[in-house]
């Protein structure tokens, strides 16, 4: 909302509040006059009055409301891929079908309070108001929209990774990158030197191990992927997986360089390697 717009809003409030007051002390002093016409106009205009206080307030929340909702859109839409990938990485699945989205709701608040509430010293409160609890469930909504409009253009993401082999899962994962035109090499499991695939694509040589696990990954999988990316000559390294990685495996990751991917963002984190 552009600050004369909500001068304008301030102004009207203010004039409404001054009406207010002229019509109360209208209405003391026709019951003091005992005069029924002027007590009968004052209720009617008081009532009037009540109306337009209340329709005002009702505006003014609905501009606020509109100006947080284009605000937390335009969050939304600069970090898409990131929040798309937290989302796919943060939320498992046990054997009983039951979603843990505990991660992925303290992803959320840290995207709140990071992007979107600019005095975080504030956050605690903010966050269980009225505001901060539509914010997250908006940020739940829209970024599980994204992902199901992503799923539904490309019919291989509709595959239930969970019902495929470990080594289909590998063949899975490639078939992201040969469709985005990357030359793929699937390794023999018997002998692959921690690499499940090679990916060669304009002087980039991804070296992959994918892991189809229910539960996150832990840093072994870094440490072999790490080794074979120079046993490959590789010059970038990640590990995929559909369950999210644990904080011991993270923190490997970023001190060896290697990437820890979703496999439906595979195809975005590839590209980018290319620009």
């Amino acid at each position: 909302m552009g600050r004369k717009r909500k001068q304008a809003l301030t102004d009207n409030t203010n004039l409404l509040k001054l009406g207010a007051g002229v019509f109360l002390a209208w209405f003391v002093i026709s019951i003091i006059t005992s005069n029924p016409l002027s007590f009968l106009a004052t209720v009617l205009l008081c009532g009037g009055l009540i109306y337009l206080l209340h329709k005002n307030k009702m505006q003014n929340r609905l501009e606020e409301r509109q100006q947080f909702e284009n605000a937390l859109e335009s969050a939304i839409s600069s970090h898409k891929d990131a929040l798309l990938s937290y989302y796919r990485q943060d939320r498992s699945t046990d054997q009983f079908g039951n979603i843990d989205d505990t991660k992925w709701q303290n992803r959320v608040n840290t995207f709140l309070r990071t992007q979107v509430l600019s005095n975080s010293e504030h956050y605690a409160s903010w966050r269980s108001s009225e505001f901060g609890r539509y914010a997250a469930d908006y940020v739940n909504h829209r970024t599980e929209m994204m992902e199901r409009n992503t799923t539904s253009r490309m019919p291989v993401r509709l595959i239930d990774e969970t019902k495929l082999s470990p080594i289909d899962y590998e063949h899975y994962c490639a078939s992201f990158l040969k469709s985005d035109g990357w030359d793929v090499k699937v390794t023999q499991a018997s002998c692959d030197g921690g690499a499940d695939f090679i990916a060669t694509k304009n002087q980039i040589r991804i070296v992959a191990q994918c892991k189809r696990y229910a539960k996150p990954v832990g840093n072994g999988a870094v440490q072999e992927v790490s080794s074979a990316r120079h046993l490959y000559n590789g010059n970038v390294a990640c590990v995929i997986a559909p369950n999210g990685f644990t904080k011991q495996a993270q923190f490997e990751a970023e001190s060896q360089a290697v990437h820890l991917i979703h496999h439906l963002d595979l195809e975005a984190w590839s590209r980018k390697l290319l620009y």
